[in-house]
């Protein structure tokens, strides 16, 4: 009986690739590598050897022939998705939600992603030194925050929250580029505090955690999506990508937490937390 069953799983990955007359483009979107401090480029390099290491696992899991791309301007990546240049693509939630006003339903999420401790999803936090009293969000009244551009956790939801507590004119805001210029702003007080993911002050990226202090905004952000094109890959291929990316790990760990090791299912939870994310940041 196991041999049957091993012979018709071959015959069906077999039938998936046959299917195909082109490899898959999965692009990957990494904008550290368009930034070229010394730091950015090791974090380039290390991110780099990840999703390529987890594309050959796919590629191999699934039987199906998968082209690595790497793109480092969201915009360009966003361009060639919709053009039909990509296939699917592993991107963070904002590149994400570019993709779905241009694409609307042509563009599908089936899996989120996980660290290496397991978690899916993160916070959006408000970041300050310690000594700096902040009780509760009408103490931001008068004070200076900043906020990282592009990024959900740093810019678009803060925006949408401060929007929802009527501070949106009590608040000065400063915007940075990248966590490391934000990082340098709150040190040396050109800001109050600023808004970024709550596992980027765990991990260090803004400075050392423990002279720091943070508010959680309560609500949850799921961590990257994979998403796939579906006027570009049939439904027989995304039903064999989604077993693929579940069973699927990538053998080359970076160091640190807080990195990238695999997917999960996309549950129904999950879908209505980005079509609520949707609704929210629209």
């Amino acid at each position: 009986m196991k041999k049957i069953l091993a012979l018709l799983v071959f015959i069906f990955n077999f039938n998936v690739a046959a299917a195909l007359d082109h490899p898959l483009t999965i692009g990957y979107l990494s904008e550290v590598c368009a930034q070229k401090s010394p730091k950015n480029r090791r974090i380039c390099h290390q991110s780099v050897l990840i999703l390529k290491n987890f594309n050959q696992n796919l590629s191999a899991k699934t039987n199906i022939p998968l082209d690595f791309k790497l793109y480092n301007r969201v915009e360009s990546f966003v361009d060639l998705f919709e053009k039909g240049k990509v296939d699917g693509g592993f991107v963070k939630l904002a590149p994400f939600l570019k993709l779905k006003k241009k694409m609307g339903n042509r563009i599908q999420p089936i899996a989120i992603s996980t660290d290496n401790t397991g978690a899916s999803i993160y916070y959006s936090a408000l970041i300050t030194l310690r000594g700096n009293q902040i009780k509760q969000w009408s103490d931001l009244k008068g004070k200076t925050i900043g906020l990282i551009r592009d990024s959900i956790s740093g810019f678009y939801f803060p925006k949408a929250f401060l929007r929802s507590k009527h501070l949106s004119k009590e608040v000065a805001t400063v915007v940075y580029d990248n966590y490391y210029d934000a990082a340098s702003g709150l040190q040396n007080g050109e800001v109050f505090g600023l808004f970024a993911a709550s596992n980027a002050f765990a991990g260090g990226d803004l400075g050392k955690p423990e002279t720091m202090q943070f508010k959680l905004i309560d609500q949850e952000l799921p961590m990257a999506l994979f998403v796939i094109n579906t006027d570009r890959v049939g439904n027989r291929e995304i039903a064999t990508l989604k077993k693929g990316l579940s069973k699927t790990s990538t053998s080359f760990h970076g160091q640190g937490i807080n990195t990238f090791a695999g997917f999960k299912p996309l549950t129904k939870e999950k879908c209505t937390l980005i079509e609520e994310l949707i609704s929210i940041l629209n």
